[in-house]
């Protein structure tokens, strides 16, 4: 069976404890393709556990992403959150604790009624707690050779001003407006400007903004320690 062999390799090339992680940002209503992203991992989890191991099985709710756009399904008033993060928008219905939640909630009771043992954990949470704080620092040490890469691999344009990290403003509460000028490693803060005029200093370490997606994304498996996960 493919996941037995999967199995294997992981066992093969990796050090307990073994890792499956998984993840989605909750933009929207939750499909069939986050079940089947979900249902895999599941899979290789159950092929661990049938081989003697004890694996841990993480699902990370990507909350703190900035609304990209309103989407045909939001009122018109959700043009003024675009940016915002997931967590810090109010639910289009009015019956859960914010935008994120209110998406995510479906998808958790269906994880729950197929009986699929995950751990969730939400991204906001881990930024504010400091958890990416060393991640974060990293990558803002490394921008250079970061930038070459996402030019490289994926064919990124590259500002002159880019940074892996992206300020929370204190001010409008944006992700897509801001820009890092200065870093003080020591106090773990960045000098920002945003396109509100809000000119200032926010603690990376405690919330104050997070990692762009393809480096957000590495952050996560070095935390988690992940041994593998769907693609």
């Amino acid at each position: 069976m493919w996941a037995e062999k999967i199995a294997e390799r992981i066992i093969a090339r990796s050090k307990p404890p073994y890792t499956l992680t998984t993840g989605a940002t909750p933009s929207g209503p939750f499909h069939l393709g986050h079940l089947r992203e979900v249902l895999t991992a599941d899979i290789v989890v159950w092929a661990l556990k049938k081989a003697g191991k004890k694996p841990r099985f993480y699902f990370i709710v990507d909350d703190f992403d900035p609304l990209r756009k309103r989407y045909p399904f939001l009122p018109e008033k959700f043009e003024d959150y675009v940016g915002k993060p997931l967590c810090l928008i109010p639910d289009p219905e009015n019956c859960h604790q914010n935008y994120a939640e209110h998406f995510f909630a479906p998808f958790r009771k269906a994880l729950k009624e197929l009986g699929i043992k995950v751990k969730i954990k939400k991204a906001s949470e881990l930024y504010r707690k400091g958890h990416f704080a060393p991640y974060i620092e990293k990558a803002l040490r490394q921008k250079e050779e970061i930038a070459e890469i996402l030019k490289k691999v994926a064919g990124t344009k590259i500002e002159k001003d880019f940074s892996p990290f992206r300020p929370l403003c204190p001010q409008c509460h944006r992700l897509t407006s801001t820009k890092v000028k200065e870093v003080d490693y020591a106090r773990q803060e960045v000098q920002i400007e945003c396109e509100c005029g809000f000119k200032g200093k926010v603690n990376y370490a405690k919330g104050g903004g997070k990692l762009i997606w393809r480096v957000h994304w590495p952050a996560w498996w070095m935390y988690f320690n992940t041994s593998a996960e769907p693609f």
